[in-house]
């Protein structure tokens, strides 16, 4: 099975991953709509939010073929499938881009169970970034920039061929010197 991207209506993901499992299709769909646990301040405290990954975007994992693509396609708030058609971007002789493994794998490998990217202690040194445990353990280089200010890191993920700049929740580590990233 494959995976691919429908663009929907932002702020239906979750209504249209549950009409994805209510469909009557005959194959099954797996549906991903990944999520993050960032910080953010309100009336002077910072309180956990849980928000989107990839605003407006569910991924799915199925053996697609033209009668499923259109089953989806007249699901309510489902746009469409990004990269079909003449839009259509990997080589393959399909009508359809899928997401390439390897880009799949690399948003897996930082959501937990529940499909959410949660905090990662970090240390900063010398304006080196070093992540002590968390879903970035081991991951520094997708890390590009720090704001310790809203307690987030800019990470860049490679998706569908795009590189894409996305903001993770961080805890900053007490000892760290706090020099500029």
């Amino acid at each position: 099975m494959n995976w691919y991207a429908l663009f929907v209506e932002s702020g239906k993901e979750d209504l249209v991953s549950r009409l994805l499992g209510e469909a009557q299709i005959l194959t099954p769909i797996n549906s991903f709509i990944p999520k993050k646990l960032v910080p953010e301040k309100k009336n002077g405290d910072f309180k956990d939010v849980l928000k989107i990954l990839f605003p407006g975007y569910v991924f799915i994992q199925t053996l697609l073929t033209p009668d499923i693509y259109y089953n989806i396609r007249n699901i309510p708030k489902v746009h469409y499938f990004v990269y079909t058609g003449k839009y259509k971007q990997d080589q393959s002789y399909s009508w359809y881009s899928r997401i390439a493994n390897h880009e799949m794998n690399n948003i897996l490998a930082l959501v937990d169970q529940d499909g959410v990217v949660r905090y990662s202690r970090i240390d900063i040194v010398d304006k080196q970034v070093k992540v002590l445990e968390g879903p970035l353990e081991g991951k520094e280089e997708l890390i590009k920039k720090v704001d310790k200010r809203k307690r987030r890191a800019k990470i860049e993920l490679n998706l569908m061929g795009e590189s894409r700049t996305l903001d993770v929740g961080v805890h900053i580590s007490d000892k760290s010197c706090y020099l500029d990233t």
